[in-house]
């Protein structure tokens, strides 16, 4: 006879129900799935309702929109996310994924039905900030008095489980303002009000200071574009175009990246010299329009971060490709780039190509031939 193999998915379903009909809780079920499956808390208590990734993300979200502290959705959260707030720290040295702020342990021990502690085992310990510990360990037992004590013990499942779908009022309600819970303090709603917005606070904060670009990769970029700067001078041009256009590349795959303020400056400030390179290779093949697109596209870059220096100098590239064909223009340009730069060797050049362009009659710029 053919052998039936069980997927993980229906053993973990089985092993579930099996369980609840032998009367144990979510807990008891949390902590065998994790010692059995080798999960983290959080995927573990997950797996003990028997939510997919995605489910107990809408289950977060109709939740938090409930309650009132995202009613209009911006912070939702999502299976990918929720997937690395469960799997940090992760198994190498460096601490890898999303770190679960108290915020979100607390929004979690609130949907999940634990507590705060229930989510967190040793190795989040050895990686959490001591005084987010401090939060946990102090106020982590108070997280399910929050909640509504008639509410279900299960939430209602997404419309994809079979269970019947039931309304948004099943789930709990946390009262900041207006009529308080039994037992509810004017003290303690001004303590969960003040810690709500501080967890938010860093949470954001989390978020902000993530950096996917190191100082090497930035000073890396920098060489290549110096080294091809000096062979555009030696070498062919074509290949140091096609050199160019790849640093460029890499440098727009960099600013997709989740990058500081200051990071995003000095790549604008390498895109804005790169378009002034890689226009003065294409001027050297003869393409004199596409150079002046090219500089016009170095100037967005240089505009935006307000680099004067660089402005200047996209002005002296312009102001040299526009000279054989239009030396009013070309005079205008030099003229223009001393508003950004008054003195140094770049002001000294737009002097010298103002004078050149000023005293320029006719064009004299001799055909190019191409092959």
């Amino acid at each position: 006879m053919p052998v039936v193999r069980i997927t993980l998915p229906a053993e973990k379903r089985a092993l579930r129900e099996k369980m609840r009909a032998l009367g144990l809780g979510h807990r008891e079920i949390a902590a065998e799935f994790a010692r059995r499956y080798r999960l983290r808390p959080r995927a573990a208590w997950r797996e003990a309702h028997g939510w997919s990734l995605r489910e107990a993300a809408a289950q977060i979200n109709a939740y938090t929109g409930t309650v009132g502290l995202d009613p209009g959705g911006i912070s939702s959260m999502t299976a990918p996310h929720l997937c690395e707030h469960e799997n940090w720290p992760g198994p190498g040295p460096q601490p890898s994924g999303r770190r679960p702020s108290p915020y979100l342990l607390a929004l979690l021990a609130c949907v999940y039905g634990c507590t705060a502690a229930d989510l967190i085992d040793l190795a989040d310990r050895e990686q959490l900030p001591p005084p987010e510990l401090l939060i946990l360990d102090t106020y982590g037992q108070e997280i399910p008095n929050l909640r509504n004590e008639n509410r279900p013990s299960q939430l209602p499942r997404p419309p994809a489980q079979s269970a019947p779908q039931q309304t948004l009022s099943a789930l709990p309600a946390i009262t900041y303002r207006g009529k308080p819970e039994p037992g509810f303090t004017p003290r303690a709603g001004i303590e969960r009000e003040v810690l709500m917005a501080a967890h938010e606070g860093s949470d954001h904060a989390e978020q902000a200071e993530r950096r996917d670009i190191g100082d090497a990769t930035l000073e890396q970029l920098r060489a290549d574009l110096i080294r091809l700067s000096a062979e555009l001078t030696m070498a062919e041009p074509l290949w140091v175009f096609r050199d160019l256009r790849r640093l460029r590349r890499r440098i727009y795959v960099a600013l997709d990246r989740q990058l500081w303020p200051r990071d995003q400056t000095e790549l604008y400030l390498l895109l804005g010299g790169l378009h002034c390179l890689m226009a003065v290779a294409a001027d050297y093949l003869g393409y004199s329009q596409a150079g002046e697109e090219l500089l016009r596209a170095g100037w967005a870059y240089a505009t935006v971060i307000d680099h004067r220096p660089l402005m200047a100098h996209v002005r002296i590239e312009l102001a040299g490709i526009a000279f054989w064909q239009r030396p009013r223009q070309s005079r205008d340009l030099a003229q223009s780039g001393l508003r950004y730069l008054s003195d140094g060797p770049n002001a000294a050049q737009l002097h010298l190509q103002y004078a050149r362009a000023a005293g320029h009659k006719t064009p004299a710029r001799a055909p190019i031939v191409r092959s």
